[in-house]
């Protein structure tokens, strides 16, 4: 259902799989250094310490997230047979060297009292170089007669040139956002989520000579859970776009977008009010902190972004590391639509493969504008019944203009074409129509009007750089 809204919301907030690096003395799998993305590797015997390679700039290992002569590293310490239980006294404990601790600003080792069995990463500043030297991370453990150790070798390398992509990030904006939602007006004027993110690879441009790029979804991406909440049914919703051979278009002058994507939506029909997705504990976007709930509750997350949603304890922070509970999916499907700074539409009655009626105005019609008028749920009133100006509608009845339509905004970027620098703009909109199947619940599709359209309104910050590849 509201498969567009991480369309939009589009936050690509995606995750890679952590690398972990087991004891080289000891049962291997009893301690563990996780050392996120980065490239780790056996040393010449099974005692002799791993290397672990960082390239600069590398999305999957270097928090910079760009070339700048060095690479900043999350590392955790994971007690490997933790079963999530406040046991302290079978806790198992760690040693390190005074070196150790000091190269890991921020490190915390796992707590018996946690879900999760790592600790809290500590982040090591290494800088860029093909010089051999490392740096040295250890560790002692014991739990009952049970012991070991580890070490890794750990270096920041300078990227290698045939990497290099160059990214537009689309990040949404703190206000201004609309989504709306089946033919009942119940789902309409919902707001998006603040710092939702979707990477696009561009391509077909350049610096000096074209500034129109071909666009595509380049990597696998997962969006942030979005929360959604009307008439006491709370609903999460899960997306990712699929990568396909869809190709956009980007101008680098205008800031112009159009991007086809297909997304998977998972729609999760939750309990209780006051939980709608899963939280992540982190105090603010960036940051990181811990799942409350869900499929991953008391592991690690970052905060991706943030809602507030009206009927609920209000205030969402939400991270891609915390999905919903698998037994609460209610249904997954594709929804096929158009990011767009342009126009967007879905015209004629009953636009959608499915769709019973075209607004609950009864013997009113889909004419009134009710812009003025500002929604509980946060997002943007358009227009409603003219017989019951506080039920939004979609006007695509006989009586009405019979069209939905949705207009973005291009702004141009900064600096100024043609630069080698990277470029950004701040206000563009995106928008975006779509149709909705119904789902496997029947008070959603009840609820919501489904099946059904969709449509939705996105401001948004861009920028594009040049980033090194997974």
């Amino acid at each position: 259902m509201t498969a567009l809204v991480a369309l939009l919301v589009v936050v690509a907030a995606t995750s890679a799989s952590a690398v972990q690096v087991p004891q080289q003395r000891g049962k291997p799998n009893d301690a563990l250094w996780d050392v996120g993305g980065a490239t780790a590797t056996p040393g010449a015997g099974p005692k002799d310490p791993w290397s672990v390679v960082c390239a600069d700039g590398d999305p999957a290992c270097d928090l910079d997230d760009a070339e700048n002569g060095g690479c900043r590293m999350a590392i955790a310490i994971c007690d490997g047979t933790s079963r999530g239980r406040c046991r302290p006294k079978k806790r198992r404990r760690f040693i390190l060297p005074a070196s150790t601790q000091q190269a890991l600003v921020g490190f915390a080792l796992p707590s018996a009292c946690l879900y999760g069995p790592c600790g809290t990463p500590g982040i090591v500043t290494l800088s860029a170089s093909n010089d051999p030297a490392v740096t040295t991370l250890r560790f002692r453990s014991r739990r009952g007669s049970r012991r070991g150790s580890s070490q890794v070798q750990v270096r920041c390398v300078p990227p290698d040139p045939a990497r290099r992509r160059t990214v537009l990030s689309v990040v949404g904006s703190a206000s201004g956002s609309d989504l709306d939602l089946g033919t009942t007006g119940n789902a309409h004027n919902f707001a998006v989520s603040a710092g939702v993110r979707l990477d696009l690879c561009v391509t077909g441009c350049d610096a000096t000579a074209d500034a129109t790029c071909d666009a595509t979804v380049c990597t696998a991406q997962t969006f942030t859970p979005t929360p959604l909440l009307t008439n006491g049914v709370p609903v999460c919703l899960v997306q990712r776009p699929i990568t396909t051979s869809a190709i956009g278009t980007f101008d680098l002058v205008s800031g112009a977008l159009a991007m086809p994507l297909t997304l998977e939506t998972r729609v999760h029909v939750q309990t209780p009010l006051d939980n709608v997705c899963p939280r992540c504990s982190g105090v603010t976007i960036g940051a990181a902190g811990t799942c409350d709930s869900g499929a991953r509750q008391g592991q690690a997350c970052t905060v991706d972004a943030s809602v507030h949603v009206i009927g609920s304890n209000p205030d969402y922070l939400l991270s891609a590391d915390c999905p919903p509970d698998a037994p609460k999916l209610a249904l997954a499907f594709p929804i096929v639509t158009t990011l767009t700074t342009g126009d967007t539409a879905l015209a004629g009655s009953r636009p959608c493969p499915g769709q019973a009626v075209d607004d609950a105005c009864g013997e009113g019609m889909c004419t009134a504008d009710c812009s003025d008028t500002i929604p509980t749920k946060g997002g943007i009133n358009q227009t409603c019944c003219s017989n019951s100006t506080s039920t939004p509608c979609f006007p695509t009845a006989a009586d009405s203009p019979g069209v939905i339509l949705r207009t973005g905004v291009p702004v141009p970027l900064m600096p100024a074409w043609p630069t080698s620098s990277p470029q950004s703009a701040t206000g563009t909109v995106l928008a975006a129509t779509f149709c909705v199947p119904r789902t496997t619940d029947q008070s959603v599709d009840i609820l919501y009007g489904l099946p059904g359209p969709g449509a939705v309104l996105l401001p948004v910050d861009l920028s594009v750089r040049t980033v090194i590849a997974p």
